[in-house]
């Protein structure tokens, strides 16, 4: 397998992935990305182009599509992206992704999926040696969730014969130098040396470690294995597996300059078997000795790991948005407190209530909680107002207080419930509209990403069966042609670079304005029009006669697709128009190809048309328009060979009988005929009419009125593919 298409699903935060691209680019492989990172971070020069979407989006499905790639890595256990320290929300997120990513994967036909597990899955798994055929027994979130996505795998394997479905585990990958990745023991080891912190040994726990490079080396096998090859499941196995001690000493001993490991302390029991890496020819470049030191070396060299505390930001900020509503309703009451009780005499208060129109305010800017608690502090401060001027217990006792409570706790519950209610609402239709917005931006960023990959290909056109140079061989052929046959394969032509089955060649007569339909490629073109002023045709004629193509950029019903002209200098000769093809195919590029097409064919053309005009002016019987045998049995060729090619009809007539004498024949039969069709003679004298164009029901008009001249014809009966000499043959039998 050489030169494929190789999406990787993975975060450009984690080492694995972006080594894993420089290894594919390297191998001159056309790398690809689709990474479920919101960070943005930049795409590296070994990737072509790369899409960020979530992996459970709909997008997946039109970025798999738009690329067709041969080959889909899914990271997975080893993808940067998720935290797992999440949990249970993060262990959905990550099913859901690796379910719709292989769905995805096996609809669009894709050869080969390989997904990245992990054998941590084996984690609860008590036997001496594992091999590929035994059953994981994960103990952590991270492990199910791992084992899940290798379930959707292999069931999506036993479904689906066209994708070959890999399940590779790999062992912890600890070249990945970065001190704010912590997803390795490594890592973490390396963080506590570095940062001189204490670490509790955990002294029963095994890790089977393997250096970045043989990791990507491991994969880069599998991935290029023959497609009958490819088993169901990988044990990526490292040749040695180690505890903590272990690693810390070795750090240790780096960090001092010391620069020696303790090989003693390494566990030789190594738990895991692997069938399959022996059959990939697969085997480590880097011991556990050489690959520490060159990760510690990197590491030390890092810059110290940013302390950020986004969770007690967002902690903070919950906590305010929660608060502030509160505050702000208290704050107000103090406000309005203070002006009742400093405007207290004064005599608009008899008129209004400021208590009320505080509660309104409250309810309609901050909804139903808040006014409830604006309601209690009105009624505490109405009271407060009261004892002040009337020190008795009648304030209790007055059932107008207490309707002016139930009063002013109704229209706050309802104004905030309805606040409330219309705030939900927009809330909605915004998260909708978000929705939507995110769509198309998902939408302009595949088309964007497609622009791009297209642009690139356009220039490797050379390759491709519609390249320009191939054209160009095609088009020369036509100078090899008999000059008869070149506008009937000039049709062909056009039809099979423009991929469309709907193309018609017209010659055009300046003076007249018309064009005559010369060869067609379907009946559906025929029916289009055999004789027509292109002056009905105002946007054609008008591109036309400044040497332009004509694209139907509107898509208008009645209208080609695409119209072009061939010129015997500033003269239009011949019309080319396509009548119809796949929208897709109505491009830019289209519209250039065939401005290529008609400049390479302009020569041909007008030899054909001379030829057929000299043929056609060859030999006339005196004072007719009647042809001489020779002349009339080559024109009947051209249409015997257009006919045989299947872009063209016509019917012949021959005269049987008729009971003037043969110039009055002739002058008669030149009246009943088409400026398009020919009269002629055979070599015994035998009169005929070449209807151009037509079938036999068309020929119908012509025979009527022939008889109504007391002339008798008959359809002469003829095979595809016969030349002029058989047609008479058979004629005069």
């Amino acid at each position: 397998m050489s030169n494929i298409k190789v999406l990787v699903c993975g975060s450009y935060q984690g080492a694995f992935q972006v080594k894993l691209c420089q290894r594919l680019k390297k191998e001159k492989q056309e790398v690809f990305v689709l990474s479920n990172d919101s960070v943005k971070e930049r795409k590296t020069s070994a990737v072509f182009q790369d899409y960020r979407f979530p992996y459970d989006s709909e997008s997946v499905m039109n970025v798999i599509s738009s690329i067709s790639p041969d080959v889909v890595i899914f990271c997975g256990a080893l993808d940067a992206t998720y935290d797992w320290k999440k949990g249970v929300s993060k262990s959905v997120e990550y099913v859901a992704g690796t379910m719709n990513t292989m769905t995805c994967a096996a609809e669009a036909n894709v050869k080969k999926f390989i997904y990245l597990s992990s054998l941590d899955v084996f984690a609860g798994n008590t036997e001496k040696e594992i091999g590929e055929e035994e059953i994981p027994i994960p103990t952590t979130q991270q492990g199910k969730s791992i084992l899940q996505g290798e379930k959707i795998c292999l069931a999506a394997s036993d479904k689906n014969e066209d994708t070959k479905i890999a399940v590779v585990r790999m062992p912890q990958v600890y070249g990945v130098c970065d001190k704010k990745a912590e997803s390795s023991i490594c890592n973490e080891l390396a963080n506590a040396i570095s940062g001189g912190s204490k670490w509790e040994l955990n002294r029963s726990e095994t890790y089977h470690l393997m250096y970045l490079d043989d990791a990507v080396d491991a994969v880069y096998k599998i991935l290029m294995q023959e497609q009958e090859d490819v088993k169901k499941v990988y044990h990526v196995v490292p040749q040695a597996a180690v505890k903590q001690d272990f690693i810390l000493e070795a750090f240790e001993n780096l960090m001092d300059g010391n620069g020696e490991i303790p090989l003693k302390k390494k566990v030789e029991n190594v738990r895991f078997s692997s069938a399959s890496q022996q059959e990939l020819g697969f085997t480590e470049k880097y011991s556990l000795v050489e690959g520490l030191a060159l990760f510690f070396k990197q590491y030390i060299e890092l810059p110290q790991k940013a302390e950020v505390k986004e969770s007690k930001k967002q902690q903070v900020k919950e906590q305010t948005k929660l608060f502030r509503p509160i505050l702000e309703t208290i704050l107000a009451f103090v406000l309005v407190q203070l002006f009742i009780t400093f405007t207290g005499s004064a005599a608009f208060h008899n008129v209004i209530d400021v208590y009320l129109i505080y509660v309104l305010v409250i309810a309609v800017v901050l909804g139903a909680v808040p006014s409830v608690l604006a309601v209690v502090l009105s009624i505490l401060g109405k009271y407060y107002m009261l004892f002040a001027t009337n020190l008795t217990l009648s304030v209790f006792t007055d059932y107008t207080n207490y309707l002016w409570i139930l009063q002013i706790f109704s229209l706050a519950v309802l104004t905030g419930y309805l606040k409330d209610w219309y705030a939900r609402n927009v809330g909605e239709m915004k998260r909708e509209n978000d929705y939507l917005k995110k769509e198309i931006e998902s939408i302009k960023s595949i088309n964007d990403s497609n622009v791009e990959v297209k642009d690139v290909f356009e220039k490797r056109l050379v390759n491709y069966k519609d390249s320009y140079a191939k054209v160009y061989d095609i088009i020369s052929q036509l100078d090899d042609l008999e000059s008869k046959s070149i506008l009937f394969k000039a049709a062909r032509v056009v039809a099979d670079v423009m991929e469309s089955k709907d193309v018609a060649v017209y010659t055009y007569e300046a003076k007249s304005g018309f064009c005559r339909l010369m060869a067609s490629t379907s009946e559906f073109a025929r029916k289009k029009g055999k004789s027509f002023r292109l002056s009905d045709y105002a946007e054609v004629l008008e591109k036309l006669n400044d040497k332009q193509i004509y694209m139907n950029r509107k898509f208008e019903e009645n209208m080609p697709m695409f119209a072009a002209g061939t010129y015997n200098g500033d003269t239009l000769e011949v019309v080319i128009m396509v009548w119809s093809m796949d929208l897709v195919n109505v491009s830019l590029h289209q519209s250039n190809m065939l401005t290529m097409l008609t400049k390479l064919m302009e020569r041909s053309t007008t030899r054909a048309l001379r030829y057929m005009e000299s043929v056609k002016n060859s030999t006339y019987i005196a004072d007719t328009k009647v042809m001489e045998a020779k002349a009339f049995e080559d024109m009947l060729d051209i249409y015997c060979s257009g006919e045989s090619e299947g872009v063209l009809e016509y019917t012949l007539l021959k005269v049987d009988s008729y009971e003037e004498e043969k110039e009055k024949l002739y002058e008669d039969l030149s009246h009943m005929t088409r400026g398009t069709d020919y009269l002629g003679i055979d070599s015994e004298g035998q009169v005929y009419i070449l209807l151009t164009n037509s079938n036999e029901e068309d020929s119908s008009w012509v025979m009527k009125r022939c008889s109504e001249h007391n002339i008798k014809t008959q359809i002469v009966k003829k095979n595809k593919g016969k030349t002029a000499e058989e047609v008479f043959s058979d004629s005069r039998f």
